[in-house]
């Protein structure tokens, strides 16, 4: 390399978006974020491997549920260019756009069937004229129909594609992500995913109703439309965010971490709260081991008490909601076994083992015959 080189090559390298991705890397470090840099996915519509530049997250632990906030980040930059988008004023009666629109991901099933999703954003919805961090990620004032690339050394229009580009590159890879989850996760996690697309060059707003201020600059704008990915039809909400305010940014987001973590934990004491009287929450989990649970019974029952004499128990669950217990129906008339089952410290810490794996609290429960409440 000649030494006479180097300042040209600086210069071509700072023209590139590596350093501001460097940059942005840094921030996120300094702010207790994980980063992953230029992180390959699959492209669902050519199958070719591309990259996104940035998968930065922060996760808290609230009882046995991992809490992920993960951001998807896009970097762009340009000494020539500006990034134009075209708003107009938002129907917030439209009923084709959801405004509290939370992306998350669990395999939580209590969660599901708690209807995590809808309590939240509801949650949401209620605060966000009230809450300024909450009116920052998800309040819509004006709608982006419109964006625009343009030069800034001659002011002619450029197409829209490096902004289109941007866009597409944050939410094929956020949904390549987001699936893969189900096959990667053992764990009981819960993902919120933001997209962001960072920009290091001038951003307009131009927003025609305003006559005296038409065009401004500014520094942070969502973008929310409907979008194929994956074959899927979905709503996606897209962060605009000028380099120079990303820190800022930035620490709104660790504050809506902390607030989505906060809400989940409302939500798990909420379950827990609720769960002998909410039939979906105490069978989430029990239906899927009850055929293991039958088989711990009965195997203890006829080869280590001695007791029965069936080929099979078919246990059947309940509860009493009024003592917060769980009712275990044996399915046999037989109070020696009832008895047994009830004063066996053996047979009652497998099973509390059994169920810890699926709850995150300690479930009470009690044995009983036969269910009197069966109807024939």
């Amino acid at each position: 390399m000649k030494e006479e080189d180097i300042p040209k090559i600086l210069e071509a390298i700072y023209k590139t978006g590596f350093v501001t991705e460097y940059e942005v890397s840094n921030i996120l470090s300094k702010h207790g974020w994980f980063t992953l840099n230029n992180r390959y996915y699959l492209d669902d519509h050519t199958g070719i491997s591309r990259e996104i530049d940035i998968i930065a997250y922060k996760t808290t632990k609230i009882h046995n549920l991992l809490v992920y906030t993960a951001l998807i980040i896009s970097c762009k930059k340009s000494n020539d260019d500006s990034w134009v988008f075209y708003t107009k004023k938002l129907n917030k009666t439209d009923p084709n756009l959801i405004f509290e629109n939370l992306d998350n991901w669990t395999n939580e099933k209590l969660l599901t069937n708690f209807e995590s999703k809808s309590k939240l954003e509801e949650v949401i919805k209620n605060q966000i004229n009230t809450n300024t961090n909450l009116n920052t990620f998800f309040d819509i004032e004006n709608n982006v129909f419109a964006m625009q690339e343009i030069n800034r050394k001659n002011f002619t229009q450029k197409n829209d594609q490096n902004i289109y580009n941007s866009i597409i590159s944050v939410l094929k890879a956020k949904e390549f992500e987001q699936n893969s989850l189900s096959n990667r996760k053992k764990n009981k996690n819960v993902y919120n995913f933001f997209n962001i697309s960072i920009q290091d060059l001038e951003m307009l707003e131009f927003h025609p109703e305003n006559s005296k201020t038409p065009l401004r600059e500014i520094s942070h704008i969502k973008y929310i439309n409907w979008f194929i990915i994956n074959k899927k039809d979905k709503f996606h909400l897209i962060h605009f965010v000028q380099y120079s305010y990303f820190e800022q940014f930035l620490k709104g987001l660790d504050s809506l971490h902390d607030f989505l973590t906060n809400e989940y934990l409302k939500q798990l004491e909420e379950i827990k709260r609720t769960f002998y009287s909410n039939y979906s929450l105490f069978l989430t989990y029990l239906k899927e081991i009850q055929k293991e649970i039958s088989n711990d019974i009965y195997f203890e029952l006829k080869y280590d008490a001695k007791i029965i004499n069936e080929n099979g128990l078919n246990v059947t669950f309940g509860t009493d909601p009024k003592n917060s217990k769980l009712i275990f129906f044996l399915g046999i008339v037989n109070e020696e076994a009832v008895y047994y089952c009830n004063n066996s410290e053996k047979l009652k810490k497998e099973l509390m083992e059994k169920l810890g794996k699926y709850h995150f609290f300690l479930i009470n429960f009690e044995f009983q015959g036969i269910d009197e409440d069966l109807p024939f």
